[in-house]
């Protein structure tokens, strides 16, 4: 499929969307069946799991309580699969792969954060995540 085959794009603060699109017709989009992805956490948000940062005073630190978790969609939320980054103590620090193939074929996929740590204004923990190696059957 290629970079020129899919698109990323935010519908909101709470989700992000990967899209397939037609290698002849962008305008058009195509559905696949995804094998999975990698997942792991970039450098900000396990900082701030693991030791806090002074936006938030280390209220943000995570407890044995806590949790961070990537839910992944299919294109129209009929399925979803969840990978957790962080729990507790214990934090994702090398590429995980997440199988995707209980979500179905797919024009696309969705992508929702949730953590515990929150304060009235929404998370504490950065909701950034890294993404690699998407793998489409053939």
């Amino acid at each position: 499929m290629g970079a020129a085959g899919y698109k990323i794009g935010k519908n909101s603060d709470k989700e992000a969307a990967i899209r397939f699109r037609d290698h002849d017709n962008s305008n058009k989009l195509e559905s696949y069946r995804v094998k999975g992805l990698y997942l792991t956490n970039c450098v900000y948000a396990y900082n701030s799991m693991k030791e806090g940062s002074s936006i938030f005073e280390g209220k943000d630190k995570f407890g044995n309580t806590d949790s961070f978790k990537i839910i992944i969609y299919n294109m129209d939320k009929t399925q979803s699969v969840e990978c957790t980054l962080g729990e507790g103590t214990q934090f994702v620090t090398t590429w995980k792969w997440v199988d995707l193939t209980s979500l179905g074929e797919t024009e696309g996929l969705k992508f929702n954060i949730k953590t515990t740590k929150e304060d009235q204004w929404g998370a504490m923990t950065p909701t950034y995540f890294c993404l690699d190696g998407i793998t489409i059957e053939d």
